[in-house]
């Protein structure tokens, strides 16, 4: 069984087509396609085609052009076909050498298979280096009384103790990420994508996104979070709170999980994604952060980056942007 491998890029490929090419479950099409003219990348397509049973896997990347006419690219949400997904990616790989990219990362799927540190040696991957990274998936298929069992009993008298005191309401894109730029920027952090881009990027991806915010009873936004589904899996996104929460001890985030898992459920979705948690945390954010999602019973799911980085090109090109902001 053998993959043949071609690839495209292009900047020009509108969403509809998009939608029919991939068939990977990539949907945030059009607002990465804008993110990436904003960064001046361009849009990489792989189509691979196993010449035995016809079964065809495309790949969406982005590529920036460097110095020498080197290139970056990233690669995300890899889904490797359920027929001789090793060998699809030994090829895929050598794909990927033959080209002239000094920096790749590529994020694998989280529903593929996870492949340890000895299966990866097994595969040739020349300069690639493999990095595990985890996120939790909390179950929503048993009764809500069941899912809240598993919370830990911190998280249970938080919740039980506050929620009556606040109300959690659905708003649209572009409203909601006002209100999150405002708590990224009260929390010392930066949101720059224009209130254009979001506009346009809702009128398109709405069908798959939901924005939800806290609020008290004199209508102070407390917190917010959102959701996109696919697939049977709700994955948050865009999750910040308002610094008062901390001075007062209000566990904003805990309960808008609570109601997000809830409005999952009721959605229809078997399944919610807490999204990249740092299992043997470095920093006291990130042991935070272990600490917040850990609290909710999910269960941990391991899946692979792999990256290389030439050091000597990456020099030169370092070199090159440093002579022209000089002169």
């Amino acid at each position: 069984m053998t993959y043949l491998l071609e690839h495209i890029n292009t900047d020009d490929i509108n969403c509809e087509k998009y939608y029919n090419f991939l068939n990977s479950g990539v949907h945030q099409t059009f607002f990465w396609k804008e993110v990436s003219k904003i960064k001046k990348e361009k849009i990489w397509i792989c189509r691979a085609v196993n010449n035995q049973n016809k079964e065809e896997t495309n790949i969406l990347g982005t590529f920036t052009k460097e110095l020498f006419g080197l290139k970056n690219l990233r690669v995300t949400d890899l889904k490797l076909p359920e027929n001789g997904p090793i060998l699809f990616l030994h090829n895929f790989l050598d794909m990927i050498n033959s080209q002239n990219f000094i920096n790749v990362e590529i994020t694998f799927s989280k529903n593929s298979t996870y492949f340890s540190q000895e299966q990866i040696k097994k595969i040739n991957i020349q300069n690639f280096k493999n990095k595990k990274l985890t996120t939790l998936f909390v179950s929503l298929n048993e009764s809500k009384e069941e899912i809240f069992s598993r919370f830990s009993s911190s998280t249970k008298k938080k919740i039980k103790r506050n929620k009556a005191k606040f109300k959690a309401e659905k708003i649209d894109g572009p409203t909601f990420y006002k209100i999150y730029k405002k708590m990224e920027s009260l929390n010392g952090r930066i949101f720059n994508l224009s209130d254009n881009l979001i506009e346009k990027f809702w009128q398109i991806e709405k069908p798959f996104y939901n924005y939800y915010v806290l609020i008290d009873e004199n209508k102070t936004h407390l917190a917010c979070l959102g959701m996109y589904n696919l697939n049977g899996v709700s994955t948050e996104i865009a999750s910040s709170m308002n610094p008062h929460c901390f001075q007062a001890k209000i566990p904003a985030q805990h309960i808008l999980h609570w109601y997000l898992f809830l409005e999952a459920k009721r959605m229809g979705m078997n399944t919610f994604d807490l999204a990249n948690v740092e299992l043997y945390p470095r920093t006291k954010k990130e042991e935070g952060i272990k600490q917040f999602k850990s609290s909710f019973g999910g269960i941990a799911k391991d899946y692979n980056m792999l990256y290389k980085q030439h050091k000597i090109l990456n020099s030169l090109v370092l070199l090159k942007k440093n002579v022209k902001k000089v002169f």
